[in-house]
């Protein structure tokens, strides 16, 4: 029975030796002896009595004994497939809202001022329709002759001023039809030529009237033609108390324009707030 395994023993380790790669013939030196990695290097005698012939040997390997050597971690297997991925997972629910942060810091913003006074409101405007009109200009006003009729519509804004009294700005917008045999409206010396008449023009303008005193009514209505004194008794009755006193304030301005017979641009003489004085003239 002994020499049935020493031969089994010594066919697996002839056959391991070949598989690993181990050559018949030379020798392990003695440090290469034993067990290095895994693999356990040794010999089979070859030559020698009967009781040893065919040893394994792991120690003592003579010239001429086969050297062996086996892995005795086993063959690496085959490395397996790889598994199916697995399904997602659902999407947890969203967590609470964080406490809000500290306000940030304004930067280079300053900070607001104080407000200021309240403006002054305009209270009312008032739209009057003249039907008729007329202007004598600076030679008619010595004869008491116009010298054209105007047809216009005048415009009143009452603005507030800071004194307490109030200024009526009054615009003009409309037409002129010249008179014949009246003198011109500017001429350089009076009474100037006649007119021949029929010629028509724009007339455009404002002026400025300042109120003291009365009292105030801006719903009032003004009676056509609304000159001056009919507006100031209108809009500002005493009511018990002193009565109103109106003044035109020196920046008035009045144009009037042909397609073909001149323009006049009637405006207040003087220097600022004046508007320096006449141009022009109207012939025809």
């Amino acid at each position: 029975m002994r020499y049935l395994v020493i031969a089994a023993l010594v066919a697996l380790a002839v056959g391991v030796s070949t598989a690993l790669g181990g050559g018949a013939g030379g020798s392990h030196a003695k440090g290469s002896l034993g067990i290095r990695h895994g693999v356990i290097f040794g010999c089979v005698e070859t030559h020698g009595n009967n009781q040893t012939l065919g040893d394994l040997k792991l120690g003592n390997c003579h010239k001429g004994f086969r050297p062996i050597a086996w892995n005795i971690r086993g063959p690496r297997g085959v490395r397996g497939t790889r598994g199916v991925r697995g399904v997602r997972g659902v999407v947890g629910a969203t967590g609470p809202q964080g406490p809000q942060g500290p306000k940030g810091d304004n930067g280079a913003n300053g900070a607001n001022g104080a407000p200021g006074p309240p403006g002054l409101s305009v209270p009312n405007v008032v739209v009057t329709h003249i039907t008729s009109g007329r202007d004598f200009g600076h030679c008619g006003g010595q004869m008491g002759t116009q010298w054209a009729n105007l047809s216009y519509t005048r415009t009143l804004q009452f603005i507030p001023q800071n004194d307490g009294s109030i200024q009526v700005v009054r615009s003009y917008d409309g037409t002129f039809t010249t008179v014949a045999g009246a003198p011109t409206p500017n001429p350089p010396t009076c009474p100037g030529p006649p007119q021949t008449g029929g010629v028509t023009g724009t007339f455009t303008g404002y002026d400025v009237v300042v109120v003291t005193g009365g009292v105030f009514h801006p719903e009032a209505t003004c009676p056509d033609p609304c000159i001056t004194s009919t507006m100031v008794a209108t809009f500002f009755p005493a009511e018990g108390g002193p009565a109103a006193a109106s003044t035109i304030n020196n920046g008035w301005e009045y144009q009037y324009r042909t397609a073909a017979n001149g323009t006049w641009i009637n405006r207040s003489p003087g220097p600022p707030p004046a508007r320096g004085g006449d141009m022009g003239n109207i012939n025809g």
